[in-house]
């Protein structure tokens, strides 16, 4: 048991040796198996050096070697390209002291001498990444097939300590559409604003001779979007009317950058007077609207008509009115809160918000298509409804009764302008950017985001006056049947009729 106990430790004690000198006192050799000085390392032969170590033909398939080949080329490269120290690497009897495992940040810039500057420069000033080498990002650039590593694989997997981006306020369609680095580069390692290609259906940086750019991720103050989204969808935006590279029959030639990603001027131009004038105006709009609610109830009231509580009833609207009315509130209430959300930069990262508004959508084009085959004709205008606009329906100063049949003439103009115009429109445009899935034109999302907004502030306008404004609408609406004295004093060419 002793000796066998002694064997155990002398194997562990030989393999703790060779592990401490591998790499050590490493004579050079030509093919010829020559030894070489230390001025004759350009002559190494890597096959004779490392090969009796090291599986030097299987290591040589790597970025760094003749990887796009089936075959190894050792001598494409060398393994002392990156393993031989720089400083003090010889011994006086002319052996490589020992090999560093990781080439060191000034080894990479010896051959990537565009990142030279940008790596002694980014120590010296504070922004992200300035503590980590060269090899932290690139380990796989070594004896692995993979390329570097990626910004999701190290902040999504908490690598290195980096922390989990949440990008509050960001439609989700950025993530898709933009490559991390698109935002997170305002300027390249050179100096220069880079510019921006469709790359595999993403929008990635390049430099002046139309490379991607992948270094100099600056701090989060200085990303695209830290002054919100005016950072790109101005007239003056860098990002969209810049200057990018592009190869035009083998010819470098500069374009504004919106060229370079396949849109037209105008619709970088629709796209920055959604941003600048119709969300942020849209909000006031939806303000001002019910303030003015306000004051018109505290100024004139609501119109109340007195009845007996045994008074009787009659029936105003169908079953399939009614369903076809709630439906249309109750999808409204959902895709009109989530637009005024998004109005406010409420986004998450699973776009959540979003994936409920497009699965409520389809419902609310149904409704819509309902209220419009069963309530158009009813809503065509009539003589008397020349009276009651000239009364303004009695809203304000003018009181009595209007005449009406069973809508009246602001029931019809917003029936026509909100529900039919405003809800095709809306429908129509969420149509198309559902099935565009993120593709649909400047033009598409413009529109939609114009029509929303009128509809919401036509449906609050209803609202306010179905519910306060005219009391025993909205249970009328609810419960399909209203009171004799509520209907005759609402619409009462419609009541006489109904009583005849």
């Amino acid at each position: 048991m002793s000796k066998l106990l002694n064997m155990f430790c002398l194997v562990a004690l030989l393999m703790l040796a060779s592990n401490a000198f591998a790499g050590e006192n490493v004579i050079l050799y030509d093919s010829a198996g020559n030894v070489l000085k230390p001025s004759q390392v350009d002559s190494v032969n890597i096959g004779k050096t490392c090969g009796p170590c090291h599986d030097v033909g299987e290591m040589a398939k790597t970025v760094h070697f003749n990887r796009k080949s089936k075959s190894s080329d050792v001598e494409s490269t060398g393994c002392l390209t990156c393993h031989l120290p720089k400083k003090n690497a010889f011994t006086p009897a002319g052996t490589i002291k020992k090999t560093q495992r990781v080439p060191d940040d000034s080894t990479c810039a010896g051959c990537h001498t565009d990142l030279a500057d940008w790596s002694a420069h980014r120590s010296a000033v504070h922004i992200p990444h300035s503590k980590l080498s060269c090899y932290d990002c690139h380990q796989n650039a070594g004896h692995k097939t993979a390329g570097a590593a990626s910004c999701a694989g190290c902040h999504y997997a908490n690598k290195f300590g980096a922390p989990r981006p949440s990008h509050p306020g960001i439609p989700p369609l950025h993530m898709r559409r933009l490559a991390c680095e698109t935002c997170h580069i305002r300027k390249t390692p050179q100096g220069e604003t880079p510019g921006y290609v469709l790359k595999n259906r993403m929008i990635v940086p390049v430099d002046s001779s139309g490379t991607p750019v992948y270094h100099n991720v600056g701090p989060p103050s200085q990303n695209w979007g830290a002054n919100g989204c005016k950072d790109c969808h101005t007239r003056r935006s860098k990002f969209f009317f810049g200057t990018t590279m592009i190869d035009q029959n083998g010819k470098p030639t500069p374009v504004p950058t919106y060229k370079s990603l396949r849109m037209t001027r105008a619709d970088v131009m629709l796209g920055a007077l959604r941003e600048r004038l119709i969300k942020p105006y849209s909000l006031w709009l939806f303000i001002l609207l019910m303030l003015a609610c306000a004051l018109h109830f505290a100024i004139f009231g609501p119109k109340r008509v007195t009845y007996r509580p045994d008074e009787p009833e009659i029936p105003r609207f169908t079953p399939r009115e009614r369903f076809a009315h709630i439906s249309a509130l109750i999808c409204f209430a959902v895709l009109g809160t989530i637009g005024v959300l998004m109005l406010l930069r409420v986004e998450n990262p699973y776009e959540s918000l979003r994936r409920i508004h497009a699965w409520t959508g389809p419902f609310f084009v149904g409704s819509i298509l309902v209220m419009i085959v069963t309530w158009w004709s009813a809503a065509l205008f009539v003589p008397c409804d020349k009276e009651w606009v000239m009364k303004l329906g009695g809203y304000l100063w003018i009181k009595g009764t209007c005449p009406a049949e069973k809508f009246n003439a602001g029931q019809k103009m917003y029936f026509w302008l909100v529900v039919v115009l405003c809800g095709g429109v809306v429908s129509a445009t969420g149509i198309m950017l559902i099935l565009g899935q993120g593709r649909a034109s400047s033009f598409v999302y413009t529109l939609h985001d114009v029509a929303a907004a009128a509809l919401i502030a036509g449906v609050l306008a209803h609202i306010y006056l179905g519910v306060f404004a005219n009391p025993g609408t909205f249970i009328g609406a609810i419960t399909g049947r209203v009171k004799e004295s509520w209907a005759e004093h609402h619409h009462p060419n419609w009541y006489r009729r109904m009583k005849n």
